[in-house]
C-alpha cells in the first residue's frame, strides 16, 4: 500500500504496473490538481538509470597496463555491464612482490 510520504517515482512505477482500468480507478480518487500532475508525469518519458556504476565504467576503460585491473577482471566486469572488451594479451603479470615493490616506490 502506498503512503502519502512515498515519493512520486514509487507511485508512478506502481501505476505503470497496473492494468489500464485499475490505473483509471486510482487516478479517479485523486484531486483534479493531483490527477493532472500524475498524468503528466506518466506521459513523460521515464528516465533510464545507468546499467552500471561510473567507477565500473572507468575500470573497464582503464588502460591495459593498469596494475589495478587484470585482463580477466576487466573482461568479467565488461560481461556483467553488457559490453564487449578484448584486451590484448600481455606478458606475464608482475608477481605480488613486484607489485608491492612498485607500490612502495622501489628506488
Amino acid at each position: 500500500m502506498l503512503l502519502a510520504e512515498d515519493p512520486l517515482d514509487l507511485l508512478l512505477d506502481r501505476l505503470r504496473a497496473l492494468s489500464p482500468g485499475d490505473r483509471r480507478a486510482v487516478l479517479a480518487r485523486l484531486s483534479p490538481a493531483e490527477r493532472r500532475r500524475v498524468e503528466a508525469a506518466l506521459r513523460a518519458p521515464a528516465e533510464t538509470a545507468p546499467t552500471h556504476a561510473e567507477d565500473i565504467a572507468a575500470r573497464i576503460a582503464a588502460p591495459a597496463g593498469d596494475p589495478a585491473m587484470t585482463a580477466a577482471g576487466r573482461e568479467a566486469l565488461a560481461r556483467v555491464a553488457g559490453r564487449t572488451v578484448t584486451s590484448p594479451v600481455a606478458g606475464p603479470a608482475p608477481s605480488l612482490f613486484g607489485r608491492l615493490g612498485g607500490a612502495m616506490g622501489r628506488r
